[in-house]
């Protein structure tokens, strides 16, 4: 008889002890724009308290916050641009991987007439809103209870 088939089977460790280190969380949301007190009105608007914001002014600074950003998923993302970067800003969220799933609003009061973007926001499964639909919107999702991130879940 070998020696591995007699040996016990691993039991896996119970989920509430690695589970009640890691909840509750406070959802992260990414706050992207180019005018920081138009981000703190909005990290107002949204509550502080709710959530944990991550703020990004420029887009050189974009690439750096992603990657900072842990094993923790977003939540969701806001991105107050003037059109000229919205697509830019789009691409880069799109390629990070705790960023390409996750729903993405967009000041459509920053996007003025640009036609251009019509076909972008589509394809990259971002929304447009006027600034009270946003608001509602996010303030919606922050007080939906949120699931731990896919790669701390693997570990429960």
């Amino acid at each position: 008889m070998s020696t591995l088939a007699a040996a016990p089977a691993l039991q896996p460790a119970p989920a509430l002890a690695v589970g009640s280190i890691l909840l509750p969380h406070k959802p992260r949301v990414l706050l992207i724009g180019d005018q920081p007190e138009r981000l703190l009105r909005l990290r107002r608007s949204l509550g502080n308290e709710l959530a944990e914001f991550v703020t990004v002014s420029t887009l050189s600074e974009l690439p750096g916050a992603l990657s900072r950003g842990g094993v923790l998923n977003y939540a969701f993302a806001v991105v107050d641009f003037d059109s000229a970067y919205v697509a830019q800003t789009l691409t880069t969220l799109r390629a990070n991987h705790l960023t390409h799933a996750i729903p993405v609003l967009v000041d459509a009061d920053r996007l003025g007439d640009s036609l251009q973007l019509a076909g972008v926001l589509p394809q990259y499964r971002a929304m447009a809103c006027a600034r009270h639909e946003l608001l509602a919107l996010a303030q919606q999702r922050l007080q939906k209870p949120q699931p731990i991130a896919e790669p701390l879940q693997r570990l429960l």
